[in-house]
């Protein structure tokens, strides 16, 4: 979720007109809790998410989290995924970069500086046994997250918090979070020039549940709007990617669609990893995400953002809402 109003910059261009045409590009693999092909699940960041259940009239299979380094751990993801997993929903986490409150740089995160918590997470993503979606480092074009390789200004961040620095950590994460045997770990890290594993870890590793997955999620266009800050710029590869999404906020009733089909078009399962009208009552904007999604068979989830007032669903875009969940197409079964 970005902090600040700035992103006015990014949303001047008019709505797109939408269709109903599938998306060019490569074929995507199932991933970890996607659906039936031509479903998309609905889920929500809320504080009170039985209390949004309600309001909205429909049951949310996925749970946005948020946490920086050290949040989660010794077992506090463990017991969040069987909250969720009670409530037939799947635990999708977000990853910062804080660690006590201070942002580590992408370098660091790269060599290894953050291992020893994703190590903890690893574990306890992949003993679950389920489905569990990890999202690291969000909106990593945005000049507001401390992970992102530009200042407002365009001017860079330096070398230790680059794009390339970023495209190693983000590898980092997913090659531990996916599991595996320790030397199976450490060949896919120095095999792009990474450090081993600096946390402790037995030889047999971490047990893969094949039930975790990796978010990427960027903006649609970067803010600053350069083309070294664009969203490929941050892009890890399709080996280290399990879905890819976008953030879409409607400022003033205009929202920044351009963005969204080219991430689709990367052919990965796809997903909204936030969404909201943005102090506005808009319900044009809530219906088109629904038919977006409907007209898109890889969006495997859309899910709102209400963890701020702001973005709380007010008369028009609640309606709206309600109607778009009463699409059968809409309909999935949380694990």
């Amino acid at each position: 979720m970005i902090t600040r109003l700035f992103r006015v910059s990014l949303l001047c261009l008019p709505m797109l007109v939408l269709t109903a045409s599938v998306a060019t590009g490569a074929a995507s693999r199932t991933a970890p809790g996607q659906p039936a092909f031509g479903r998309t699940r609905v889920g929500v960041a809320s504080p009170h998410i039985n209390k949004f259940d309600q309001l909205t009239r429909h049951h949310d299979d996925v749970d946005l989290k948020f946490g920086g380094l050290g949040s989660y751990t010794s077992g506090g993801l463990t017991h969040q995924i069987a909250v969720d997993l009670g409530q037939h929903r799947i635990t999708m986490l977000t990853l910062n970069s804080n660690a006590n409150g201070h942002p580590l740089p992408t370098g660091r995160l790269a060599a290894g500086a953050a291992d020893a918590d994703y190590v903890d997470l690893s574990r306890q993503a992949n003993a679950a046994a389920t489905p569990v979606w990890i999202r690291p480092m969000q909106e990593m074009n945005g000049w507001w997250m401390s992970y992102s390789a530009f200042n407002q200004n365009g001017s860079s961040r330096g070398r230790n918090n680059s794009t390339a620095t970023f495209r190693q950590a983000f590898r980092r994460i997913s090659i531990i979070m996916h599991g595996g045997t320790l030397a199976q770990m450490n060949s896919k890290l120095t095999a792009v020039h990474m450090k081993r594993i600096q946390a402790s870890l037995p030889a047999s590793g971490i047990t893969p549940s094949h039930q975790v997955a990796i978010v990427w999620n960027p903006q649609g266009a970067g803010s600053p709007p350069t083309a070294a800050n664009a969203p490929m710029a941050y892009y890890p590869g399709s080996a280290y990617v399990d879905y890819v999404g976008d953030d879409l906020y409607a400022q003033n009733f205009r929202a920044y669609w351009k963005g969204v089909q080219p991430l689709y078009n990367l052919g990965k399962p796809f997903m909204l990893g936030e969404w909201a009208p943005w102090g506005t009552d808009d319900g044009g904007f809530v219906a088109q995400v629904f038919k977006w999604a409907e007209a898109h068979p890889r969006t495997a989830a859309i899910v709102y953002y209400d963890l701020n007032v702001r973005f709380n669903l007010q008369r028009k875009a609640l309606a709206a809402y309600r109607a778009g969940v009463a699409n059968r197409h809409f309909k999935t079964v949380g694990p």
